[in-house]
């Protein structure tokens, strides 16, 4: 179904459409623009690549976070829990967490991400929704029991930030989700995470434990610091 660009949504090349995602236990809908590609073409994202070479990854609805929103109806955080989400692209697994009645925390990267999942949180009835710009660079003092993030080790130059995010901002017996649709990286990330003394277990696409990592399968890589 086409829907007409909003104030709240930035603007994209060929607009925006509203999908339905069935979660299984809940749907969600989301505003995601029709042709993800065409900003890859745009000034705004080709001076953003020349000057930090980053891509709008954040356009795309990707696979792995359907997958991990649906898991996330297993997950045992208590109502009312504070969880950081980091990358949040449009919005799909940090609303997911709002519906399940977690305090999600959505951030990108990306101010156009912000944007999108902004509106979408409304959508979805969570018009105060908290989303906020994070450098994962620059990863602020503030610490969570909880800390979600999806699709966001294809990058070999991301591995290092992202755990030294989980360093900081992750309480000393919380607990860090990461969804991964088993791309080549995540084997490296894996290892780069033990040593530096994080315990990890593996759940696939049903929940169920993995014994190692595995490329070109979903998983979630379950993140703790040691005691």
């Amino acid at each position: 179904m086409q829907i007409e660009e909003q104030p709240s949504l930035p603007p994209v090349p060929g607009g925006w459409h509203q999908r339905s995602v069935d979660l299984g236990w809940t749907t969600i809908k989301l505003a995601v623009p029709v042709t993800p590609d065409a900003l890859l073409d745009t000034e705004e994202v080709l001076e953003a690549n020349r000057r930090d070479d980053s891509m709008p990854y954040w356009a795309t609805l990707w696979p792995a976070a359907e997958v991990m929103s649906r898991l996330l109806e297993r997950a045992g955080w208590p109502t009312g829990t504070d969880v950081l989400e980091v990358g949040c692209g449009l919005g799909l697994v940090g609303i997911a967490g709002l519906v399940r009645g977690w305090r999600v925390h959505l951030t990108d990267g990306d101010r156009s991400s912000l944007a999108a999942a902004r509106h979408n949180a409304a959508l979805n009835g969570f018009p105060a929704a908290d989303v906020s710009l994070l450098d994962w660079r620059r990863p602020p003092e503030q610490r969570f029991p909880v800390i979600l993030a999806c699709d966001v080790l294809f990058e070999t130059r991301h591995h290092t930030p992202v755990l030294d995010l989980i360093d900081t901002m992750l309480t000393d017996d919380g607990c860090c989700w990461i969804g991964d649709p088993g791309r080549t990286p995540l084997v490296e990330f894996y290892q780069a995470a033990l040593e530096r003394r994080f315990r990890i277990s593996l759940r696939d696409e049903n929940g169920d434990v993995c014994a190692f990592p595995t490329r070109g399968r979903f998983q979630i890589l379950e993140i703790r610091k040691r005691a």
